[in-house]
């Protein structure tokens, strides 16, 4: 890549944002990135890097921030273009990445790359004052890493672990994990019995999302968009309530995580989830729980989650 200046407005601060306009998960905002790629030769490779516009000299994946009641995977294409111009195939999942914020990142293999002959790039969405004009560029790996700042050598390492024949596949394989990675969602007082059963054990890791369904100073947008970015790194879902929660376990459902959905109510419409396996028998109410129906619903996530393990063990 040639050597040129630095656009003339890089480390400008940030624009504001309105509260309601960012999704957050702990405090944390959550944005999407990639991993920008491709083939030089038959099998040498180069990553698409871009300059910091507040940080002159140090360089980073592009990545950005989720809009309320955006996918996340859908994000992290949308950044990737206005970042850097690049457009490709979106390929697996490389995980969450966190430093100030949540980053979920995923490897693109670049097929095109708008103006490429330039190696300035206007950002018209940049999140900073000025022109949103930015350096881009290519990079072996060695080159790249010594210009990454933050966590991107570990986002690079990451990526360059994956095997070749896996970096085009959406969903990377369920890597063997001692823990395993659950999301529950719901509403009512089960939640907390679900929540509280669940910790308790050793080898279970309750992701942050759990709380994503009770936030009350959530909108139903941002809730969504917690949702949907929290089930690419969960193994399994527990859904507790009733139809208030469907659209959770419908996204569950078409993701690649195992799921549970327990009932605490009965369904206007049952014919909707007849015959579904997700769905216990058992209906829960919301409170005065009886001791024969925690222990039946315990007994029944147990059940769940050897499941879940036993079939991790296969991949």
């Amino acid at each position: 890549m040639a050597t040129v200046a630095s656009p003339p407005d890089a480390g400008r601060v940030k624009k504001p944002k309105l509260e309601e306009t960012l999704v957050k998960l702990e405090g944390k905002k959550l944005r999407a990135g990639t991993v920008p790629w491709r083939y030089v030769g038959q099998s040498e490779i180069e990553v698409f890097l871009i300059e910091g516009l507040n940080t002159p000299g140090f360089w980073t994946f592009p990545a950005g921030s989720l809009d309320p009641g955006e996918e996340v995977s859908r994000c992290a294409s949308r950044e990737t273009f206005e970042e850097c111009g690049a457009r490709g195939n979106l390929g697996c999942f490389l995980g969450v990445f966190e430093e100030k914020n949540r980053t979920y990142l995923f490897a693109m293999e670049v097929t095109s790359v708008d103006d490429a002959g330039n190696d300035i790039w206007h950002d018209p969405h940049s999140s900073y004052e000025g022109s949103g004009d930015r350096r881009r560029g290519w990079f072996s790996p060695e080159s790249a890493w010594s210009r990454l700042k933050k966590d991107g050598p570990a986002m690079l390492e990451t990526f360059l672990a994956v095997p070749v024949h896996q970096r085009r596949n959406l969903r990377r394989p369920r890597e063997i994990r001692s823990k395993v990675q659950l999301c529950i969602l719901g509403v009512g007082e089960s939640v907390n019995l679900v929540r509280k059963h669940c910790s308790q054990k050793m080898d279970v890791e309750i992701l942050p999302a759990s709380v994503a369904l009770t936030a009350s100073s959530c909108s139903e947008a941002q809730k969504f968009a917690i949702v949907a970015a929290t089930l690419w790194e969960a193994h399994a879902v527990v859904c507790v309530g009733g139809k208030e929660i469907l659209y959770a376990l419908a996204m569950a459902s078409s993701s690649n995580c195992a799921t549970l959905f327990v009932a605490t109510e009965p369904l206007n419409h049952p014919w909707m989830l007849e015959g579904d396996s997700r769905v216990v028998s058992t209906h829960l109410l919301s409170a005065g729980l009886q001791e024969e129906e925690k222990a039946d619903t315990c007994s029944l996530i147990d059940d769940f989650l050897e499941k879940v393990k036993a079939e991790a063990k296969t991949l």
